[in-house]
């Protein structure tokens, strides 16, 4: 009779450890379950880009969570989105330019350019423009790999 209690007594002990440890590991470990973060971040919404190419500074959106809550969308940066007219592509710009240093840009609707405050200025591909009172610094704005998926614009960013 003993035997058979401490069999049982065992059976059950092992019984509650599976019914109660499975459901707590999957719980503690389910943080480490989430997919690896994706260098395509989402940036824009096809439909709300401009059709006549006139770009836009956009946020650059990554999504966020703590260990178990999904919070919104954490901005990691800005990028210049242009929907090519004529054209079913879109280009993305960074919002600075790549000299000695990074110089930010902003973009001017009545010249239809981007310029940066030492008075460099650049098309809307990223090129430089020619200035006759300034040299030619061979500066350009960096295009960022795009891809657009289900109408929704996507840029792959690294950290920057």
């Amino acid at each position: 009779m003993r035997r058979l209690t401490t069999v049982l007594t065992h059976s059950v002990a092992a019984g509650l450890i599976v019914l109660l440890g499975v459901p707590a590991i999957a719980f503690v470990t389910s943080p480490s379950r989430h997919a690896s973060a994706s260098p395509w971040l989402f940036v824009a919404n096809w439909a709300d880009l401009p059709v006549d190419g006139q770009p836009m500074r956009m946020s650059v959106l990554t999504p966020d969570w703590d260990t178990w809550t999904r919070r919104p969308d954490k901005i990691v940066g800005s990028a210049f989105v242009r929907r090519m007219p004529g054209v079913d592509q879109v280009l993305v710009l960074e919002p600075h330019h790549h000299g000695a240093l990074r110089v930010g840009v902003t973009y001017d609707e009545q010249s239809r350019a981007f310029q940066s405050c030492w008075r460099i200025r650049f098309d809307l591909e990223g090129h430089e423009l020619p200035d006759p009172d300034l040299p030619p610094m061979g500066d350009r704005m960096e295009r960022l790999p795009v891809r657009v998926v289900e109408g929704q614009v996507f840029v792959q960013w690294k950290d920057r």
